[in-house]
């Protein structure tokens, strides 16, 4: 199957592409990055925010539930709890700010190979990084050494438990 046949949908999206939060890059994969704007609306993590704004205090848990949860760029996980704490505290109501959407860019991060990222799409844009070849390579070189390592002090240690058990 050719590039201009592979249909990427919701059912296959995690075959393609591979959130970096979870998932380490493999040989030849390049990260992507998805952006769009969204909007912060009423619902459990907008209140939850509100409560841990208001009656806890918490600014960097709010900022972690917009970044990890709400996926809000690093600029907007600062800004939008702020919008709100000041709303709240110029005299808006719990319920007032609820109903009030508060707009932010989301950003998602993917490692995928170049050939599957979406072509002339203003959404998605492809992040370099440096030297991730020679990465993977060291860390596979790496990972040998360890298992070999592993390897021979599992041999030395039945060597050791045999000797044990002539004498």
């Amino acid at each position: 199957m050719n590039e201009d046949e592979l249909e990427i949908t919701n059912e296959n999206f995690n075959e393609y592409f591979h959130d970096v939060r979870k998932c380490a890059p493999q040989k030849g994969e390049v990260m992507v990055c998805y952006a769009a704007r969204a909007e912060f609306v009423e619902g459990r993590e907008k209140l939850h925010m509100i409560h841990l704004l208001q009656k806890d205090g918490k600014i960097e848990a709010a900022m972690q539930v917009m970044r990890k949860l709400l996926f809000a760029s690093e600029k907007d996980a600062f800004r939008v709890p702020k919008e709100i704490l000041q709303d709240l505290i110029s005299g808006m109501t719990e319920e007032e700010v609820l109903r009030k959407p508060y707009p932010y860019t989301v950003e998602m991060f993917f490692y995928t190979k170049p050939e599957y990222m979406p072509k002339n799409d203003p959404h998605w844009s492809q992040i370099t990084l440096l030297n991730l070849d020679d990465f993977l390579a060291s860390k596979e070189k790496s990972d040998k050494t360890v298992a070999e390592l592993l390897e021979k002090e599992d041999a030395e240690q039945e060597d050791t438990e045999q000797q044990g058990r002539i004498l």
